[in-house]
């Protein structure tokens, strides 16, 4: 009986992990083919194709396109999201908090080029969160603009502390999450011909001087 239970355990965790390596490549392929032509004219056969694997293995593990769709959204936004905010705590100045985050924002995009080119191929706007597809849009929708929170929670630390303009935080998130996808829209059209390192530094330069108050005793009345 031991000996049974053990090898059921072993067949289900083999059965685990294959399903988790299909899952990996579906989504791996799936994002190519976003990249390369879009939400609308991706087909199931051309992300299978992509994957190598079947047919009948993509709709085994996705329910169909769009559930592929949510789940390379969903993965994705939530590693953004964990990268972009991680290690940022040791910086005591929330203006130079908040810059290090974009700065390391234009970083996990830049190492996911296929993600960024699915954005810009499917017209998403990421001050707004508007353009999104799939068939759960709105999961998908809410973990952006969770992330847009957190960004503006620093925007608002950053305006208090005297280091940032007083302006509307809303506002100022909305222009700073534009600058980023302006910046990383001609990075990528441009063949990634700059380092990411330069990218960054040059729209954290830009970000600071067109919102970092010259006076940082200043503070918000």
């Amino acid at each position: 009986m031991i000996a049974t239970i053990e090898q059921q355990a072993t067949r289900l965790s083999r059965r685990d992990a294959r399903q988790r390596m299909y899952e990996e490549l579906i989504l791996e392929g799936a994002e190519r083919e976003f990249a390369r032509v879009g939400f609308a004219d991706t087909k199931v056969q051309d992300i299978a194709r992509t994957s190598d694997v079947s047919l009948a293995t993509v709709y085994k593990t996705f329910a169909g396109k769009g559930a592929i769709y949510d789940a390379v959204h969903g993965k994705r936004m939530t590693e953004l999201i964990e990268f972009s905010t991680g290690s940022l705590g040791a910086i005591a100045s929330p203006l130079d908090r908040l810059l290090a985050a974009v700065a390391k924002q234009v970083e996990y995009f830049a190492g996911h080029p296929n993600y960024l080119r699915m954005h810009i191929r499917d017209g998403v706007s990421w001050a707004t969160a508007s353009g999104i597809s799939g068939i759960n849009r709105q999961t998908a929708v809410e973990t952006w603009r969770a992330g847009i929170a957190m960004m503006t929670d620093g925007i608002e630390a950053a305006i208090d502390s005297g280091e940032m303009v007083a302006m509307r935080p809303e506002l100022l998130t909305q222009l700073v999450i534009a600058a980023l996808q302006i910046w990383l829209t001609d990075w990528i059209e441009a063949e990634a011909s700059v380092a990411p390192a330069v990218v960054a530094a040059e729209l954290v330069e830009y970000l600071r001087r067109s919102f970092g108050q010259a006076d940082p005793l200043s503070r918000r009345s």
